[in-house]
């Protein structure tokens, strides 16, 4: 659930986010829409670093289906509950499947090799083509440089193939020019060199190389490559406007383009890795752009970044905040009925068996968010004896205690913050005081904690009378099960949720006349407590009796 939340759902949220705030800014200029789409690129691949360093607010997702219950014959209980859980395994023949992980490099590794083929191709023309020495193109290119405020040197090349003006690199830049440059006139020579140098300025080439590599690691995420082909189409138009802020007509400019793009061609794989002037796919949205009078050309000024890569900055941890527990279904529970004959009420039992385990709970929740105090834990603890006068009025209940546990895990200073009286409350801060604590922990590091315990009394089975004179009915063949009329879901506990443990507790159970269930004996139990939670819940339940067929 992590891996999908952080890799899909998330960087699917930030690009749509960027679609709608692109969307909304359509009469700003190109180079704010770049901006936005550049800043989403750059939120997408840093959010899994984000979800490393940020603390997350944890979401608990609860299980939609309840837990099933399941009336056994006490006869081989135990194999029934195996046969209900685990069905018979069927022979089929093996199959090779393909993990998600391994597909999703596969698809890296792939597109990172044609970045790295086109890089390749991209410096194998380099070497077939010859610097231009020609005056007009040198003047014009010392001109544009001192108007764009470009300190390092360009390179300016020309390449016996028919492909568009293209430029590239981070620190060293090249602009490539095909041999019919030669035969161009001065303006057309001036407006293609403004344009290209426009992208040097704007460093296109580095954001070209950084754009390829979001999309090589979210292949699989189709917004992704939609980002990336709005990103090249605001940044034709972003050049287009600085070209026409040197005071170059909107018409003229046009009618150049169009006939630069007709008669010369693009390559695909130098595409990955270079910036070229002009692309068909693009040439219809971009005159629309520069023949609009209406369209704000200016560039995003310092404050603009500013305020961008703030915005981009809170997402980023925003949605890096966001997690959720995932949900683990409810185990089954079987319920084995059995004759219940116990022993009459004394007042003090001749022979004790060993009673249930009193099932204790700690702190407010089941899920506990990362940052947060992780309450005491019980690691060691006894019994606590049931007081006659308790027995006697039947008193059954939970007994809330508040109590201050050390960095060591000895509890002290307890308190009665709900009680049952007839002498269990003392009982129950007896018991506590015995037991064994792991401390809380906050990032790791015990701290000291104030955390509440509950004790549960349940009158164990050897003291309960029931009439000898009408003994429980077995189920069986000729015996209609009980039919469940209400019920309690068991709750899981958080280490069973972190572990994502399940499993199916069987018990031995009596049904009385009035609907209620007392749990005899434990057949198959599970560990995590998740035994002892099962147990709490089912004798709340209900149950409509039914009378034996005759």
């Amino acid at each position: 659930m992590s891996f999908v939340l952080d890799v899909v759902v998330k960087p699917t949220l930030i690009l749509m986010s960027a679609a709608v705030l692109s969307m909304l800014l359509r009469r700003r200029s190109a180079a704010v829409r770049h901006a936005i789409w550049i800043l989403a690129m750059a939120s997408v691949i840093l959010l899994p670093l984000a979800v490393l360093i940020v603390p997350q607010l944890e979401w608990s997702v609860l299980p939609d289906t309840s837990t099933s219950a399941t009336f056994l014959n006490v006869q081989n209980a135990a194999l029934q509950a195996a046969q209900e859980v685990l069905p018979a395994v069927a022979y089929s023949p093996k199959t090779v499947r393909l993990h998600p992980e391994f597909v999703w490099v596969l698809g890296i590794t792939f597109l990172l090799l044609q970045l790295v083929l086109a890089k390749t191709a991209v410096k194998r023309m380099t070497k077939t083509a010859v610097a231009i020495t020609d005056d007009n193109w040198r003047k014009h290119l010392s001109e544009l440089s001192d108007v764009f405020l470009i300190q390092r040197p360009v390179r300016l090349l020309l390449t016996d193939k028919p492909i568009c003006p293209m430029t590239w690199g981070v620190r060293n830049h090249t602009i490539l020019l095909p041999s019919s440059a030669r035969l161009w006139s001065d303006e057309r020579c001036r407006l293609v060199l403004a344009h290209e140098l426009a992208h040097v300025k704007r460093n296109d080439g580095l954001l070209q190389l950084f754009v390829q590599i979001v999309c090589s690691v979210y292949w699989f995420n189709p917004l992704v490559w939609y980002a990336a082909h709005r990103i090249r189409l605001e940044r034709e138009r972003a050049c287009d406007d600085r070209v026409l802020s040197l005071g170059a007509e909107a018409v003229d400019y046009a009618d150049h383009l169009v006939q630069v793009a007709r008669s010369l061609g693009t390559r695909r794989v130098l595409s990955f890795a270079s910036v070229s002037m002009a692309q068909p796919s693009q040439l219809e949205s971009r005159l629309i752009s520069i023949l609009d009078s209406g369209m704000r050309r200016r560039t995003l000024s310092k404050t603009g970044t500013i305020l961008l890569c703030t915005f981009a900055g809170l997402l980023t941890v925003t949605f890096a905040e966001i997690g959720i527990a995932g949900a683990v279904p409810l185990p089954p529970i079987f319920i084995s009925a059995a004759n219940f004959d116990p022993p009459p009420l004394a007042p003090t039992p001749v022979e004790k068996r060993e009673a249930t385990p009193q099932r204790t709970r700690i702190g407010n929740g089941n899920v506990i968010p990362n940052n947060a105090v992780i309450p005491p834990q019980v690691l060691e603890s006894s019994t606590p004896e049931y007081t006659q006068e308790g027995v006697e009025a039947k008193v059954e209940g939970i007994v809330t205690l508040e109590g201050h546990v050390d960095i060591k895990g000895k509890v002290s200073g307890l308190r009665v913050i709900k009680g049952l009286g007839y002498g269990l409350d003392q009982k129950a801060i007896d018991a506590v005081l015995g037991w064994k604590f792991r401390p809380a922990l906050r990032q790791g590091a015990p701290v000291e904690a104030v955390t509440q315990i509950e004790v549960d009394f349940r009158i164990p089975v050897w003291y309960r009378a029931v009439p000898t004179e009408e003994p429980a009915v077995r189920i069986g063949p000729g015996v209609t099960p009980p039919t469940v009329i209400s019920r309690i879901e068991p709750q899981y506990t958080p280490e069973a949720r972190a572990a994502k443990y399940r499993g199916t507790v069987v018990v031995a159970a009596t049904i009385h006349k009035d609907g209620t269930l007392t749990v005899n004996e434990v057949i198959q139990e599970l560990d995590y407590g998740l035994t002892a939670n099962a147990i709490e819940a089912l004798e709340q339940w209900k149950f409509k009796t039914r009378h034996e067929k005759r």
